[in-house]
Formats: structure tokens, C-alpha cells, sequence
């Protein structure tokens, strides 16, 4: 049946590979741009949840449905993974794709193409995606063999952009027999030859990720997996452990005990905590809570007028990431923030920038020094 024929491996797409478990990883994204992430997978489950496949599609059966791809590609080699999915919340709808990226502050929709591929056959939609360090290619295109045009897209800007286009028509004889190709690169025709070399190039060294949507290719084929491996990866940045710093802490040569916790290798403070430490220092400062604005103020160069800490016993917990909003001498901060046990810690080093005071590292020793300014 032609149908069978063309649902076999094609030169051109590279097609018929086992699924990887994962592809860019999170990178250097945020804990809010990891739980920016969940936040659409979840959404994108809603309500079929993960791979439900549908009985009937056609001369196809079970082709999935719910949430049915999920993966992390760099596709600007820039360290911070976009979002990859593809989804439907009716089984009777087709899989629609879409490629997330997280700014620092938002997500941006880079506006994929919305129908999933099918360039291997003329009936199973499938996604096919290239990645290196430095770039990634989300190939589209539909029925390869009939002439549609194929485009690999990369990120440029806050959009995906055509970095290369083909066509490769095929017809079949009577007998069974196929022509020759017809084909075109970017518009321009050539070769067979051609056009497979270009593209080979073109991809040279890169990973190649594909995903059938339909099962019976085959059980490597179920989507499930990668999908669950993505949201591990994300939940693993976005609600991370914090576990308790047994780093001593001296400041301006002298041991101060103050409750703190490691994430990721750097230390998180309460700010009452260091504002009780810092008192009848250069680089004092007070906090109180604005409830007109809903933030934290703190003014530079006041005594601490607040409780003093009282030493806890921690434990390795959850953190969650948090959104506090802290001023300083009216001026809004940029505090990286956790929530740890019904308290918000901030980055140690987030608050040495801020204050201007130095923090070093030496032999286990959280080093403050408010004589000195802050530096990398």
C-alpha cells in the first residue's frame, strides 16, 4: 500500500531513531522560568492528562492525545532551554505544537508552527528536532514525498525564523515504481544529490530528537517517558531542597550564628537576620513591611528597630521560589528569593550587591566584611 511505503525511513528527514530520554536540560534556567514551564505543561493536560490515545483516527488507530510531547531545547545556544510541546485537549482535534521561551520576567509564545508534522508519511503527525550547543531546528513540513515544503526553524529574537526550505516531490508509477525527485532548496531547484548533501551538512553533528505520535510504529514510540523526564528536570529547578548551610559565618572578623540555607551552591538569609547582624555597623539598614505598596522597605544607614533572631532547628526542606517585593531607600532590588519552611531567605550574595559589603569564601567560612565593597 503506498500509505506503508511511505511511512518507511526517508534520507532526507533522518527519521526512524529512538527517542532520546532528553535533550538540552534546563541549562541556566530560572527556578521562576522552570515553574513558568510547569505551569503550561499542567495547563496543556488539561483534561486528557499525559499520552491518552484515542481509538479511532481513520486508517490509523490510537494516535495520542492529552499532553504528547514535552522537551527542552536551547534553540539559540544561549544556555536558557525554550519549551517544546505538543498537545491536544479533545481527542477528536489534532495535536497542536508550540515553542515557549522564558525572557528573565515572562514567557514569550515564539509561534511555532501550530500543526504537528508529517513529513515521513502522509498520515502519523511527528515532530523532528536537531540540536547542538550552539542551535537547534525544529523541522516542519507535510507530505515530503507529495512536494510540500519542508522549513527548519530556529530562534531569532522572539520568534521562530526559516533558516533553511525544501521541497522533494516524488510520484508513483503504475507498477509501483517511484520517479525521480523534483527538488528545491530555498526556493531554487537541484539535485537529489544536492539537497541531500546541503541538508547532512546542515545538520552535521547535531542530536537528533523524533516523536511519532502513532503507537503501533512501535512501543519505543510511547511518548510518556520524555515527557515525565522533562517535568522531573523542571520540578528539580523549580522547587528545589534547601538544604541546611553548615558554612560558619565571621562578620568583620568575628562569628556571627545566623539561621541560613544552600541551594545550588549559594547561601539564603533571612533579611531581619542580617539586619540584626549588621546593627552599629557602616552598613547597617532597617526593614519594616509597607502595606500601602505590599513590599518590604529598607533604609540604609538606620539601626535595626526589629526582634532579634532567635536560632532555629533546621532541616533540609522544600523551597519554593518567591516574589517578594523589597525597596531599598525606594528603589526597587532584584533579590533572588526563596520560600523555605514558611520563611523567605534571599540570596546572600543578591544582598552584599545591594548593601555594598563584601562576601568572600575561605575554608568553610562565610566571610562578611563591611569595610570592604561588594565585588564578584
Amino acid at each position: 500500500m503506498k500509505w506503508m511505503k511511505k511511512a518507511t525511513c526517508t534520507l532526507l528527514a533522518g527519521l526512524c531513531l529512538i527517542p532520546a530520554a532528553s535533550a538540552a536540560g534546563t541549562g541556566n534556567l530560572s527556578a521562576e522560568g522552570a515553574k513558568a514551564y510547569l505551569d503550561i505543561l499542567d495547563a496543556a493536560q488539561d483534561p486528557l492528562g499525559i499520552a491518552w490515545m484515542t481509538q479511532e483516527q481513520g486508517i490509523l488507530t490510537d494516535l495520542y492525545s492529552g499532553l504528547a510531547a514535552a522537551r527542552l531545547i536551547d534553540f539559540d545556544g544561549d544556555g536558557i532551554p525554550e519549551l517544546y510541546l505538543c498537545a491536544s485537549d479533545n481527542p477528536d482535534m489534532p495535536l497542536k505544537q508550540h515553542v515557549y521561551t522564558w525572557d528573565g520576567a515572562k514567557i514569550i509564545d515564539l509561534q511555532a508552527p501550530e500543526s504537528v508534522s508529517n513529513f515521513a508519511n502522509d498520515l502519523s503527525p511527528e515532530y523532528l528536532i536537531y540540536e547542538d550547543t550552539q542551535k537547534a531546528y525544529l523541522v516542519d513540513g507535510h507530505e515530503v514525498m507529495n512536494g510540500g515544503v519542508v522549513t527548519y526553524y530556529s530562534k531569532k529574537g522572539d520568534k521562530l525564523q526559516a533558516a533553511l526550505q525544501y521541497t522533494d516531490a516524488e510520484a508513483e508509477n503504475p507498477d509501483g515504481t517511484w520517479v525521480a525527485h523534483a527538488c528545491t532548496l530555498d526556493g531554487k531547484p537541484v539535485s537529489y544529490e544536492e539537497l541531500s548533501q546541503t541538508l547532512q551538512a546542515f545538520t552535521a553533528g547535531m542530536e537528533t530528537y523524533e516523536q511519532s505520535f502513532w503507537w503501533t510504529v512501535g512501543e519505543y514510540n510511547n511518548p510518556e517517558p520524555v515527557i515525565l523526564e522533562t517535568i522531573r528536570q523542571l520540578k528539580e529547578v523549580a522547587q528545589p531542597t534547601a538544604t541546611v548551610s553548615t558554612a560558619k559565618v565571621t562578620l568583620d572578623g568575628k562569628p556571627v550564628k545566623l539561621d541560613a540555607y544552600t541551594i545550588a551552591g549559594n547561601n539564603y538569609f533571612k533579611l531581619r537576620d542580617l539586619a540584626a547582624a549588621l546593627n552599629g555597623t557602616s552598613k547597617q539598614f532597617d526593614v519594616a513591611w509597607n502595606s500601602t505598596q505590599n513590599r518590604i522597605d529598607l533604609t540604609s544607614g538606620l539601626s535595626y528597630s526589629g526582634t532579634q533572631p532567635i536560632a532555629s532547628l533546621l532541616t533540609n526542606q522544600p523551597a519554593m521560589p518567591a516574589s517578594a517585593a523589597v525597596w531599598l531607600d525606594g528603589k526597587a532590588l532584584s533579590l533572588k528569593a526563596y520560600t523555605i519552611a514558611d520563611y523567605t531567605y534571599f540570596k546572600l550574595r543578591d544582598l552584599g550587591q545591594a548593601m555594598d559589603f563584601a562576601v568572600g569564601w575561605e575554608n568553610g567560612t562565610v566571610i562578611l566584611d563591611t569595610a570592604k565593597p561588594y565585588s564578584e
